[in-house]
């Protein structure tokens, strides 16, 4: 037992030595991390004030209307070159550039030229108009009440053939009062004449023209003009105020009678068109689309320039069988 004394002494005090020595190296070890600690981990967060997250920090990037507007009534496709929309500027410049050529050509006889140039006027109509929807939608409609149509060139085209579209009371009612309406006016301006030459050439109304002039016209009184306006005053006084800008385009009419007839004409005839422009002005914003007057107006223009195509034709054959004045 006295021999195993001093063994068992010296094993207390290997495993007391040890002990301690590993509870020294822990806290040393704890103080060394303590002091190699970045002293990034150590400071608070930055307040919100410190951070730059105001609204402009993350506001999107604003277009100018006037300016894509303008740029497309300069050259069709460019104001949608500002708006980076590049697939529908390389459409808008390419039928352009098509019916303009077109229009140039000397293989062509004349009419099919005056067809090409009236085509790509009414192209860069529509242009305008797709600048202008385009840019309100690129702006997310931000800082806009009225709503305006979104029609596409496609929606456009087929509306006069859409059986949803020609089926609506205002459409097929609207286009037999205009007719009516038409009729008695041209009674008013050549009263004493049973028989009277037609005012426009063949060039200007062959029938299928009437199709693009709808188009142009609508997309740029209605589709642009009207919700302009309406932004400026209220949904009725951007109706009115393209009406009478819609008038206002038809008083070079005039310019091609006889004083007296011009007379007529101005007293009669300009009213009737105006009308027509508020009639049309009602049914895109009562539809919120141009497809409703863009059917009624293309047919519309399409009766009158069958009626006019075939008393030139007849006349050209020197069997004037009848013959229509059509001012407007």
């Amino acid at each position: 037992m006295k021999k195993s004394l001093p063994i068992l002494c010296t094993s207390f005090l290997f495993c007391s030595v040890f002990s301690y020595g590993n509870e020294e190296v822990e806290e040393a070890q704890t103080d060394e991390i303590a002091m190699l600690e970045p002293s990034i981990f150590a400071q608070q967060p930055a307040s919100l004030e410190e951070l730059d997250l105001s609204p402009s920090t993350f506001a999107p990037r604003h277009k100018n209307p006037f300016l894509a507007v303008g740029l497309s009534a300069l050259v069709p496709g460019l104001g949608h070159i500002y708006l980076e929309e590049y697939k529908t500027a390389g459409y808008l410049l390419g039928s352009t550039g098509l019916f303009g050529g077109l229009s140039y050509s000397d293989v062509l006889n004349e009419n099919f030229q005056a067809s090409n140039l009236i085509t790509m006027q009414n192209v860069s109509l529509y242009g305008i108009y797709a600048a202008y929807r385009d840019v309100r939608s690129y702006n997310r409609e931000e800082g806009y009440f009225y709503k305006m149509p979104k029609d596409s060139f496609a929606d456009l085209v087929w509306a006069p053939f859409q059986w949803s579209v020609l089926k609506k009371p205002e459409v097929w009612g609207g286009f037999l009062g205009a007719l009516t309406l038409a009729a008695g006016a041209q009674y008013f301006l050549s009263p004493e004449k049973t028989e009277c030459a037609a005012n426009h050439s063949s060039k200007m109304t062959f029938p299928l023209l009437a199709f693009p002039v709808g188009i142009g016209e609508e997309s740029f009184f209605r589709g642009y003009l009207q919700p302009m306006f309406s932004e400026w005053l209220t949904p009725w006084g951007g109706i009115i105020l393209s009406s009478l800008a819609f008038g206002a385009a038809h008083l070079g009419n005039g310019l091609f009678m006889e004083p007296e007839q011009r007379a007529r004409y101005y007293s009669v005839g300009l009213p009737v068109i105006t009308s027509f422009g508020f009639y049309f002005g009602w049914l895109t914003y009562k539809n919120c689309s141009l497809k409703e007057s863009v059917a009624l107006h293309a047919w519309y223009d399409f009766a009158l320039f069958l009626v006019s195509y075939a008393a030139v034709q007849s006349a050209a054959v020197g069997k004037p069988s009848f013959s229509i004045s059509i001012p407007f």
